[in-house]
């Protein structure tokens, strides 16, 4: 038998080469319809796809993959993949009759009534009452804003592009839109471009839009924002007047409008183009959705007018009509008992590029970390546009802004430091994120030591003095062989019971051994100055410092006596240094910290003085360190009531009265 050689060796099939008459296994197929029944329709997603790339041509495979889609991400997704079906299969009746069934949902209608066509030539389509439309509807489909004519062809492909444009596919719409000479085409063609992240084009093609029709809000919204997008904050605020005045010729043109005064800070004037655009006559035509959206905007732009009274009504009425709107109920809650309001007007998809984000998305979902951080680093948006996200946007775009802001200080921006230290001002987030970022801020070298920083508390804008120490909650070793440490315990029971004789015999036991243990001493000290023997409560907390200078709450103590005493330079010696610990435990952070309020507070720092309480209240956790705190503020009340004196006291009770 001769030898085969490599060249004439038989090729193995490819098993990755799917031939035409090839389809899925019955047992693929059941599994996605398990996914399905079961809700897990990322997954469901993931596979189907995975199967129509395989098996390109079949049916089962493009229907489970449009029912995955439908109820795992919207209709609108769903239209797309109905789309590249029955693209891929235009003799597939199957394929047709998806198709049109989405376009009817979506108000598609001039494609509705080529698929419906297409349908009846493959010889289905009997109940189709509504197809083919009218010449009087035609006509009217025909007709653009200006009253010209357009190609029916041409509109057709005008809706296919609107279908793509709502499922997020942006390449495949833009492919529809270019070419044809309709201005709402045009102005289309800038969200794609933005989507795609080709912004000078966009902006380039805004401006010729804008030119052709300077009144085309739609253009003119969209440079606004664009401007912004770049960080020409000047080139985008000099729209605002002409932006304010006009008013929109129909609701496509009325979006643009609202998001770029909400991004300009421009709430008032945003109000007023909603109450404008409720009075237009397009406006009982528009779609729910639309309605939705435009009324969720007037809200958010009563909101931060002041408007509390409107906003609310207005959310109230979304719930109502669309109680599946995800931002009407968060904002409204909101909005119940506040005086005043940042509501969350945009989601990501309305303000961020669709592309990268769905790049981004992948690659988290796929446990690429690395290459998602990457990918959201490199988002081109101005610190300016990312302030007005900050500002408007939902929660989750909002973290997103936060992280590019936080990465970017990383990288030593100054602009973005600035934004940040506007954020942490404002109600945006909660306090422990805004803390989170002045911390940042303060590593970063962008907030000085000992300077005063504005912070929104959550109820008030306050002063807060920052500091770098790292707090922990770590169980605290006496340094006592166990048999003593299991007597500090029972002293400490004694203690809280009030039991001070049997305390001190079990003190003096462990100092017998012991005799400057900084604990053991602490606690005499405070059972002498209960029993006002206060002279010998500071000799021991001077024995404590003495033998173990580091020990801080001996230093606290000692130095409120002094406070108390009126000896404020040898309160500020004992508590010189101190601050700039790099660890601490949040005991010692409340007394340390409400001792420096004291101190403040006796040299008429009142300012101060609120800032160091309000840092410990952001670190409190639970009813014992909240306990602790109000120790605390009731000290500092007791020095500014003995620093204002008798005088003092008098003047506030006649102002009271």
């Amino acid at each position: 038998m001769s030898k085969k050689t490599p060249k004439n060796k038989p090729k193995r099939a490819s098993q990755r080469k799917t031939r035409p008459h090839q389809q899925p296994e019955p047992a693929q197929l059941r599994a996605i319809e398990r996914l399905l029944e079961a809700k897990d329709f990322s997954k469901a997603i993931e596979r189907a796809k995975q199967l129509v790339q395989r098996f390109p041509d079949h049916s089962g495979a493009w229907a489970l993959l449009v029912e995955a889609l439908r109820d795992g991400q919207g209709a609108q997704f769903a239209a797309v993949a109905a789309s590249d079906w029955a693209e891929r299969r235009p003799q597939s009746l199957v394929a047709q009759e998806h198709l049109l069934a989405h376009a009817m949902e979506g108000g598609y209608l001039l494609l509705a009534d080529r698929v419906a066509e297409q349908v009846r030539a493959l010889g289905g389509g009997q109940g189709l009452t509504h197809f083919p439309l009218s010449d009087e509807i035609k006509t009217t489909l025909y007709t653009a804003i200006d009253g010209t004519r357009v190609d029916g062809e041409a509109m057709v492909q005008f809706d296919r592009a609107r279908l793509y444009m709502n499922g997020f596919a942006f390449s495949k719409a833009l492919r529809y839109l270019e070419g044809l000479d309709l201005t709402s085409a045009r102005n289309n063609q800038i969200t794609c471009l933005f989507h795609l992240e080709r912004i000078d084009e966009a902006l380039a093609l805004a401006l010729e839009s804008w030119r052709r029709d300077d009144e085309n809000l739609y253009a003119l919204g969209w440079i606004a924002s664009l401007r912004l997008y770049q960080g020409d904050v000047d080139g985008a605020s000099g729209l605002c007047t002409r932006l304010a005045m006009m008013t929109a010729r129909r609701v496509d043109e009325a979006l643009p409008q609202l998001i770029a005064l909400l991004l300009l800070d421009q709430p008032e004037a945003a109000w007023e183009a909603y109450q404008r655009a409720v009075e237009a006559p397009w406006w009982e035509g528009i779609q729910e959705l639309t309605t939705t959206i435009m009324t969720h905007l007037g809200a958010c732009a009563a909101a931060r007018s002041g408007e509390l009274k409107q906003a609310r009504r207005l959310w109230r009425e979304i719930e109502q009509a669309s109680p599946s709107f995800r931002l009407a109920v968060p904002n409204l809650l909101a909005a119940t008992d506040a005086e005043s309001l940042l509501p969350a007007a945009l989601e990501m998809h309305n303000a961020l590029p669709v592309g990268r984000l769905n790049a981004l998305r992948a690659q988290a979902q796929a446990g690429q970390s690395k290459q998602a951080e990457q990918n959201l680093w490199g988002i081109s948006a101005s610190n300016a546009y990312l302030r007005a996200l900050a500002i408007n946007g939902d929660e989750s775009l909002r973290q997103v802004v936060s992280l590019l802001l936080m990465h970017r200080l990383q990288q030593h921006d100054k602009a973005a430091a600035e934004v940040l230290r506007e954020l942490v001002r404002l109600p945006i987030g909660t306090q422990n994120e805004r803390f989170s970022v002045l911390k940042a801020l303060r590593d970063a070298g962008q907030v000085g030591e000992d300077e005063l920083v504005e912070f929104w508390d959550g109820d008030t804008l306050r002063a807060l003095k920052l500091f770098e120490m790292e707090v922990h909650r770590e169980p605290t070793d006496s340094g006592l062989p166990d048999a003593l440490d299991d007597l500090l315990d029972e002293a400490h029971e004694h203690y809280n019971e009030y039991q001070f004789e049997a305390c001190e015999s079990k003190l003096q036991s462990i100092l017998a051994s012991f005799p400057n243990h900084p604990q053991t001493l602490l606690m005499l000290a405070s059972i002498r100055h209960i029993a006002r023997r206060r002279a010998e409560a500071e000799q021991l907390l001077r024995q404590i410092i003495e033998a173990n200078p580091d020990y801080l709450l001996a230093r606290c103590n000692l130095a409120r006596a002094l406070i108390m005493r009126g000896d404020l330079e040898a309160a500020s010696d004992l508590l010189e240094g101190q601050r700039k610990q790099h660890r601490i435990h949040i005991l010692d952070l409340i007394q340390l910290h409400g001792t420096l309020a004291m101190l403040e507070s006796a040299r008429g720092e009142d300012e101060v003085a609120d800032s160091q309480l309000n840092l410990i209240e952001s670190f409190i956790e639970d009813d014992h360190e909240a306990d602790r705190l109000e120790e605390a503020r009731r000290l500092v009340k007791r020095v500014k009531a003995k620093r204002e004196g008798f005088f003092g006291r008098a003047l506030r009770s006649l102002v009271r009265r």
